[in-house]
């Protein structure tokens, strides 16, 4: 066979497995395509969950009270408003964690709106005051019984052709994306809960689908064979609720609640909107006086000492205050989508982190925040030393004991003991958090000394929290 022979039949094969792809992808986009209505039902059951359960999270914490006095007393100050939260929300870097959070969730929701009224165009907008549009959205079984009134024959969605090609071609992927980022800040939202508030947390949550028959039914159903959203807890819930379901849908005493015909879960959707931008707006102004985490990179200037390149620690100064910067960094090729997620990864390190900081007798340095430096695709979490310190120069403990083994210095026991122990207790707090902690090594324990020959072990400090994450099966462990 020939040169020339040999590029053409290697064109060939190349061309039949082009036209192969190309036929599967046609494939998979007609299957797309078939399937559009029950997919894009299961899409908005998802959506209606994260709903509900973002709701509940609003009346469980006390958000709905302050919102309503609000409201009614135009002459409200900040601190007033305080006093109608919890005593374990009162702290600013929470505050600005749910502010943070809400906003994505609301910035979400109105980028996907328009793809939400292209497959409900005859969905008339939510009417009446904010304060109803609020009663109705905080009541979920209420707002569903209110549309069963209006409309008990309901006709089931049916997308045309140029809706499901639309659905395959995007449409589909830009939904399941809104799903699992409300998912995600629904997550962080809840992990701010204390646990004793938890179990009544998901009592409330339990109460909305005993009076809602076919949400429940829906999230048993996508429970048992959920593969359109990365949530998780689906199958959970589904496993969960599916003998309520069931019995649910025996229909002896739901009648009057419900009928079969299915909800307009778009409806749903704005009154999410609107509940979410009242949220926002409160959650800005109450944080709007606290600290927040987020700073800025020309705050800082950093010691020129130690190599240069790619370092997970350095040193450097806030006006005349010494600091400590860990750097975490990622990819230069993540996405706007992506990054959004790693910098709310970043953000809720910081809060627990702050968090922790603030216990007593916690070995975690002071945390001020983080700022984002883009330049170098990296984030920088920022902690003061402690207490009266500040002339002290800090030295890892993998360092010390270098230092100490040659000069056979022995520390003193009892201080032995008692750094041990701190560490110990350290390493449980941030369990107790639900964070996990890959890089415990006495290279990342700090030591704040005034002196170098003394016998006496001063308190430990952990550090190294590039590599930690929180306790979650989709949460990676680096950036």
């Amino acid at each position: 066979m020939s040169g020339l022979e040999a590029i053409g039949a290697a064109a060939s094969i190349i061309g039949v497995i082009g036209a192969l792809k190309t036929c599967i992808d046609l494939l998979d986009i007609i299957s797309t395509a078939r399937g559009a209505d029950m997919e894009l039902e299961n899409l908005l059951v998802h959506l209606q969950w994260q709903r509900i359960r973002f709701s509940c999270w609003v009346q469980e914490t006390g958000f709905t009270e302050a919102i309503v006095q609000d409201d009614e007393r135009q002459d409200m100050r900040d601190s007033d408003m305080m006093t109608l939260l919890p005593h374990d929300f009162h702290r600013g870097h929470i505050l600005s964690h749910i502010q943070r959070s809400v906003a994505n969730m609301n910035m979400s929701l109105q980028a996907a709106r328009p793809t939400l009224e292209r497959y409900f165009p005859n969905q008339a907008s939510s009417s009446g005051s904010w304060r109803k549009r609020l009663d109705r959205f905080l009541n979920p079984s209420t707002a569903l019984n209110g549309a069963v009134l209006r409309e008990t024959e309901a006709e089931q969605l049916k997308l045309g052709l140029w809706a499901r090609i639309r659905w395959a071609s995007g449409d589909e992927k830009e939904l399941s994306r809104l799903v699992d980022t409300l998912r995600k800040y629904n997550a962080e939202l809840a992990d701010l809960l204390p646990f004793y508030r938890m179990a009544r947390f998901e009592r409330r949550i339990g109460r909305v689908l005993v009076t809602t028959r076919q949400l429940a039914a829906s999230m048993a159903d996508i429970g048992l064979n959920n593969n359109t959203t990365s949530d998780v807890d689906a199958g959970e819930v589904g496993r969960q609720y599916s003998l309520m379901a069931r019995l649910l849908e025996s229909r002896h005493e739901t009648d009057a609640l419900e009928t079969d015909s299915p909800k307009p879960a778009e409806e749903n959707s704005q009154r999410a909107l609107a509940a979410l931008s009242t949220a926002s707006r409160y959650a800005s102004r109450v944080a709007a006086s606290q600290a927040s985490l987020y700073l800025r990179a020309s705050e800082f200037q950093f010691d020129k000492h130690g190599a240069e390149g790619f370092r997970t620690q350095e040193f450097g100064f806030r006006e005349t205050s010494p600091v400590i910067i860990e750097w975490r960094h990622y990819s230069s090729e993540e996405t706007r989508e992506t990054l959004s997620g790693v910098d709310a990864r970043v953000h809720m390190l910081a809060m627990q982190l702050q968090q922790l900081s603030a216990l007593a007798h916690t070995g975690v340095l002071p945390c001020l925040g983080y700022f984002h430096d883009e330049k170098r695709c990296r984030y920088g979490i920022v902690f003061r030393y402690p207490g009266e310190n500040s002339a002290a120069s800090p030295t890892s403990l993998e360092h010390r004991l270098s230092q100490d083994q040659p000069r056979h210095i022995r520390r003193d026991l009892e201080d032995r003991l008692r750094a041990a122990r701190s560490l110990v207790g350290t390493v449980y707090q941030m369990l107790s958090v639900n964070w996990l902690h890959k890089s415990i090594s006495s290279s990342n324990i700090l030591l704040f000394e005034g002196d170098r020959d003394s016998h006496t072990v001063e308190s430990p400090f952990l550090g190294g929290f590039s590599l930690t994450r929180r306790d979650n099966d989709l949460e990676p462990t680096d950036l």
